[in-house]
């Protein structure tokens, strides 16, 4: 197919079925889903989301759950504070897996692990239970307190994909991939999560 000029190329990308066009970006993409995931992004999804704590804007609330999550935020959450806060508000374990907890009736989800230079190899650093290698002892502290190596403690209850953290159940659920958003119950239990982010610090 011709086009006279770029402006007719581009309508024909942009109107075509068989394209998969941002126009704004000029930029192809090899399926309707990650065109979809493309708009959904934060180069077009203004910053709505804030941070109750810090300046910090979002496009999404997975976006602040990651933030509150990684230990980023002036409040000083983290991802501990998150799942306690999560399992609170979902006591019939609709969209977390039921655990074993401690005497005291609390579960230790997150733990903190500190590599020492004894991780060296020679050629990089390294942790026993895992095949990553890391150029820096930062690095290799900072993948082993990421969740990569956590249970797997919240699932989707329509898909039952599990997730690790709760701003990737999140981040699935504004996704539509599965539909699940529209049975009340786990609308009622997200809308709990979006809403009471909010009080993880009071």
């Amino acid at each position: 197919m011709f086009f006279k000029n770029e402006y007719g190329l581009q309508e024909h990308y942009r109107q075509s079925p068989l394209h998969f066009y941002c126009a704004s970006c000029d930029k192809h993409f090899g399926s309707d889903n990650s065109l979809r995931n493309h708009l959904k992004s934060s180069i077009h999804v203004e910053r709505t989301v804030q941070c109750r704590w810090c300046p910090k804007t979002f496009p999404t609330v997975a976006a602040l759950a990651l933030h509150l999550e990684s230990s980023t935020c002036a409040s000083g959450i983290d991802r501990a504070r998150v799942n306690a806060f999560v399992r609170s508000i979902d006591p019939h374990n609709l969209i977390t897996k039921r655990l074993i907890t401690g005497p005291s009736g609390s579960n230790t989800t997150v733990q903190s692990t500190v590599a020492t230079e004894a991780a060296w190899n020679g050629y990089c650093y390294e942790y026993y239970f895992c095949p990553c290698e890391f150029q820096t002892l930062a690095a290799l502290n900072q993948h082993l307190n990421s969740p990569a190596h956590e249970a797997k403690i919240y699932k989707c209850p329509h898909c039952q994909i599990e997730f690790r953290c709760v701003s990737g159940l999140v981040q699935h659920v504004e996704s539509e991939k599965c539909g699940v958003y529209k049975f009340p119950a786990t609308k009622s239990v997200m809308d709990s999560i979006t809403t009471g982010m909010r009080r993880l610090t009071t």
